[in-house]
């Protein structure tokens, strides 16, 4: 959720729409919480029907899920647009058919996309920690741990049981 209060933060600026797509009831309130436009359980069979009926077209879509939900997302971009994988929670990541999206002329970017930005990476990160100093921003936490309890949070994080993420503190 860390990333998606970011896109928040930004992309309604540019004029966009910015829905979220998450598993379960509290799931979704919070990124209601967090500002996302409208809410999508992708734990419902037809939620890419659903996206379909409520969106004339996914321009830019983020993975932070992979596996076979990444696969649909993939499949909902728009011709001309872009997909960008960059987790996998879902235990794999979202491997997208290059022959598949230069037919469909569909950006689709890895983790690896990231590699490029290590040279401003200090800049942007003292563009974010001032953006969180001023309010701006802020993490999501959905539990701390003590670290001699780290097996317990690992846990939790396995098994989706957080509204955030973990913290382990010494």
């Amino acid at each position: 959720m860390a990333g998606f209060r970011i896109s928040t933060y930004h992309w309604p600026t540019e004029g966009a729409t910015v829905p979220a797509a998450a598993r379960g009831a509290d799931k979704l309130a919070l990124a209601r919480q967090l500002g996302a436009y409208a809410t999508i359980d992708y734990s419902e069979p037809e939620w890419p029907k659903t996206i379909r009926k409520c969106y004339a077209s996914v321009d830019i879509a983020l993975d932070g899920v992979g596996g076979l939900l990444g696969h649909q997302i993939v499949d909902l971009v728009t011709e001309g647009g872009t997909f960008s994988g960059y987790g996998m929670a879902a235990g794999t990541p979202t491997v997208v058919d290059g022959d598949i999206a230069r037919a469909r002329n569909v950006e689709a970017l890895t983790i690896e996309q990231l590699n490029p930005y290590q040279t401003v990476r200090p800049t942007r990160v003292a563009r974010l920690l001032a953006m969180a100093a001023r309010g701006e921003i802020a993490p999501v936490i959905g539990a701390s741990f003590p670290l001699s309890d780290a097996a317990a949070a690992h846990r939790a994080l396995r098994d989706r049981a957080l509204l955030g993420k973990a913290i382990l503190r010494p």
